[in-house]
């Protein structure tokens, strides 16, 4: 048989090309080596590259004698199972994205095929004295402190809040001195009446739960229950978590309550890290992973449980291109494993809210906390207040209080920097950064201005670039401003700031908690990322600095992100048998929404949204899509946009815009958008499917429209 015979009877595979950007090419493989969701590596021009097969077809529009021959296939568990390919194929049709493009976005192919050496990598790990040998005088130091300790399991977040290296822990586990844990005796987790009410409810249940518990009424422990029962049966638990930063907190209380194989997934693992916990998870040697959104996409094969924890977060929506939920599509994957999944939240979003309503999710509710104390939120009119560093004299005569008490306070402001605008007295003039249309921020540690958006800094201007005004000040209020002025107003105690300039390392996080956990009197400020999921037990008050401005954005979710916000902060005071009070200062008191905060009765700020939403006609009651679109000049966008706009020819799609959003340059491009909307979903599809054919940029179901 000549050559041209044998490779029109070969398998033709379509190859997703990471260093394509993630087009598909075609390939012969003559030898039958390979299936569906393989790793090949094969030659793209002058190199050996790795790529993804995610189609098997019997022809090519490329002629059967120029097709490359695929070299090599990588060996399980190194590929793409079929529950993978499935959700792959759904998030492609439903975003309206390639799904090469999405298989570049959700798998670390650079990982997969890194030939480093497999290191063990669970959640927690025991002392194996019989192989303590020969150690550095760091590693004797740990196992020394491992001998002494209370702990029978040891988790490496453990060993690095005791101050120990990485490389210190990682060497003992390279040696075998740190062995994985395993326990088959497991304990047993003790449910109040509430939560053993929730967790029959939920076993009995086929379809998707939202669990609506207030803060503190020990969804967890309902969590930690429901995977103890399904890992008896031998199945595998996905429980994904939206900040990395909750990871460790999640991951001992797993281990302790369970004491089996659990694991952690996201981005800061290295390379080979990542590539055990895929290899171990794939032979179902993994019972539990706790991760960030990426541990969706890890190839579990027996998955019967997946749980969502603060299911709301915007964390949970991959922002850029391409854009998707995490959420519905952990909804989707779940109905084809045939697992279940547990939506858990103290604050749902709007979504989810609608899933119930429709009874296509089943709503289960802990309303009562563990902690017997009350909390109080109060509103401070700031109209009528003295303001002292711009934080009414009310808050500060709490302060006052609280500490004199031993507790401790948070303030709460979701602004980094010194003074966040700096501007011209004479005539108003902003200095903005070259690059992006934002102000520039203000940082008095390094005396520089900084963009928070192309990070670019600039030196501070000593003349108005408008009027040549030597009146140069600094306006606003950030998180590093405020931590200096409540430091000079209480000068006897510690006031700790934690936004993403000083969290910066791995173990500032470590540090800082282990600081406020001693419960010595101290004030914080933080920005959002201190509102997720943290436990605080000496923390009695929170003073919400600044939120008017959601009240009147133009993004129709706006005051529902807003209400979650303060819920969530709220939530971090008044865990232990003190109770807690929450300050929200406003010079908008009479919104309606206050009321409804102040009351603590976040259904009923639902239900008012539902109302706003539906005479709007905004989501959940009818379905959007940006089309989005950027250019060097802002004629040249609009031009693009409004072509793009006359390709829309359906009378059920309404379409608005060309919408410039307020941050208007970002990296020297110009962005806009059109917004579409329609009541009905195959219309907009129909449309988005369209203006993908040519060559537009579709987001569906859009999470910000300022954005």
């Amino acid at each position: 048989m000549n050559m041209e015979n044998l490779l029109e009877k070969t398998k033709i595979l379509s190859v997703v090309i990471f260093k394509a950007g993630g087009r598909t090419f075609d390939y012969s493989d003559p030898k039958g080596l390979a299936s569906l969701g393989s790793i090949v590596q094969t030659s793209f021009g002058r190199k050996m590259i790795f790529g993804i097969v995610i189609e098997m077809k019997e022809d090519s529009d490329v002629p059967s004698n120029q097709l490359k021959p695929i070299q090599a296939v990588l060996p399980a568990p190194f590929c793409i199972n079929q529950n993978q390919m499935q959700l792959l194929k759904w998030l492609s049709q439903y975003y309206q994205v390639a799904i090469g493009r999405l298989v570049t976005s959700c798998f670390p192919l650079t990982v997969l095929a890194d030939s480093a050496p497999l290191r063990p990598y669970v959640g927690g790990y025991a002392l194996d004295h019989q192989q303590v040998g020969r150690l550095t005088k760091a590693q004797k130091a740990c196992v020394t402190w491992m001998q002494a300790s209370e702990h029978r399991v040891f988790t490496i977040d453990l060993l690095l809040e005791a101050l120990f290296s990485k490389r210190t822990i990682h060497a003992l586990i390279d040696q075998q001195v740190l062995v994985p844990f395993q326990d088959h005796e497991l304990p047993q987790i003790h449910l109040s009446q509430m939560q053993s009410a929730v967790f029959e409810k939920i076993s009995q249940h086929q379809g998707p739960d939202l669990l609506y518990g207030v803060t503190g009424s020990g969804k967890t422990h309902i969590y930690m229950a429901l995977t103890q029962k399904v890992i008896q049966e031998g199945h595998q638990v996905l429980i994904l978590v939206p900040e990395i930063g909750l990871t460790p907190q999640t991951m001992a209380r797993f281990v302790a309550h369970l004491g089996v194989s659990v694991t952690q997934w996201h981005s800061k693992l290295s390379d080979s890290q990542r590539k055990s916990v895929w290899s171990a998870v794939s032979q179902n040697q993994i019972a539990v992973v706790i991760g960030t959104r990426s541990a969706l996409f890890l190839p579990f094969r027996q998955l019967k449980l997946i749980i969502l924890d603060e299911e709301h977060d915007l964390s949970f929506y991959q922002q850029g291109y391409p854009s998707y939920s995490v959420r519905d599509a952990a909804v989707v994957l779940a109905k084809q494993s045939q697992a279940k999944i547990v939506l858990g939240s103290a604050t749902p979003s709007m979504e989810s809210w609608s899933n119930v309503i429709k009874q296509k999710y089943s709503l289960l509710e802990l309303n009562q906390s563990f902690s017997q104390a009350e909390k109080h939120i109060h509103i401070v009119d700031m109209r009528r207040e003295k303001l002292i560093d711009q934080i009414a004299k009310p808050i500060l005569d709490r302060a006052q209080v609280v500490l004199d008490q031993g507790r401790q306070m948070l303030f709460f402001l979701n602004r980094r920097g010194y003074h966040p605008v700096t501007l011209c007295h004479a005539c108003g003039w902003v200095m903005k950064c070259d690059h992006c249309d934002v102000k520039l921020n203000y940082s008095k540690i390094t005396h520089s201005l900084r963009c928070h958006l192309c990070q670019k800094y600039y030196s501070l201007p000593t003349a108005c670039g408008h009027c040549a005004s030597d009146e140069i000040i600094q306006a606003g209020l950030g998180t590093e401003r405020l931590t200096e002025s409540l430091q000079a107003l209480f000068p006897s105690v510690p006031v700790i700031r934690i936004d993403a300039d000083t969290m910066q390392s791995a173990n500032s996080w470590v540090r800082v908690r282990k600081q406020i956990q001693k419960g010595e009197p101290m004030l914080i400020v933080g920005t959002q990322m201190i509102a997720k999921g943290h436990d605080f037990h000496h923390l009695t008050d929170v003073a919400i600095m600044d939120t008017d401005h959601a009240l009147y954005a133009t993004d129709f979710r706006s005051i529902e992100r807003w209400g979650q916000m303060i819920f969530q902060v709220a939530g971090r005071c008044g865990r232990g048998q003190e109770g807690g009070h929450i300050w929200v200062q406003s010079h908008i008191p009479h919104h309606p929404a206050l009321p409804m905060i102040q009351a603590g009765q976040y259904d009923a700020l639902m239900n008012f949204l539902i109302e706003q939403r539906q005479a709007a006609l905004w989501p959940p009651f009818s379905f959007c899509a940006k089309v989005k679109d950027l250019a060097n000049h802002q004629q040249a966008l609009l031009e693009r946009l409004k072509y793009w706009q006359t390709q829309i020819q359906h009378h059920q799609v309404e379409v608005l815009g060309p919408i410039i959003p307020p941050v208007s340059k970002r990296n020297n491009a110009f962005h806009g958008y059109l917004l579409l909307k329609s009541k009905e979903r195959d219309p907009l599809f129909h449309v988005c499917h369209e203006l993908v054919k040519l060559g537009a940029v579709v987001e569906v179901d859009p999470q910000e429209l300022d954005h």
